[in-house]
């Protein structure tokens, strides 16, 4: 089993970020302020993370590889290599919300604001949190964000 179907396992939008307090602390970087808030969630999929054990060689390869790029270039290239390994396209099966927050992460924000959109057109449940979610905070002053928050008929 690959890396999106044993993302497909995992809760809607916790799914990779269990992964990645994981691989966080495993490089022992600082899990920083959002590992603890993930962490209460994370227990909560102990159940379901168990059943990953069957995938373990798959998922070793890609923390291996999380790993590795966060050594070599911090936190820059380890969601680099998150993007490259979730493979954002219209077939994927991962939130165009969460691929949205990856590229907000990064700075990417036109990438950021196509995703958005694209969350937006397909009726994303992750939108509910758009106004809250801290991985879009730097997107807060770009006036694509208000119309956004416009079109969904949210306050701004």
């Amino acid at each position: 089993m690959g890396f999106r179907e044993t993302l497909e396992v995992m809760s809607y939008f916790l799914r990779l970020k269990v992964v990645i307090i994981l691989v966080l602390a495993a490089a022992g970087g600082s899990l920083g302020g959002f590992a603890y808030y993930y962490q209460a969630r994370a227990a909560s999929l102990s159940s379901q993370v168990s059943n990953l054990n069957s995938n373990a060689s798959s998922l070793n390869e890609q923390i291996a590889a999380l790993k590795t790029a966060y050594a070599a270039s911090g936190m820059r290239g380890f969601w680099l290599k998150v993007l490259e390994l979730t493979e954002p396209s219209e077939q994927s099966n991962i939130s165009p919300y969460q691929i949205a927050s990856y590229y907000s992460i990064l700075h990417k924000k036109d990438e950021s604001f196509v995703w958005l959109n694209k969350a937006f057109e397909s009726h994303d449940g992750g939108l509910v949190a758009i106004k809250t979610d801290s991985d879009f905070d730097q997107l807060h002053s770009d006036s694509r964000f208000a119309e956004l928050l416009r079109r969904m008929k949210l306050p701004e």
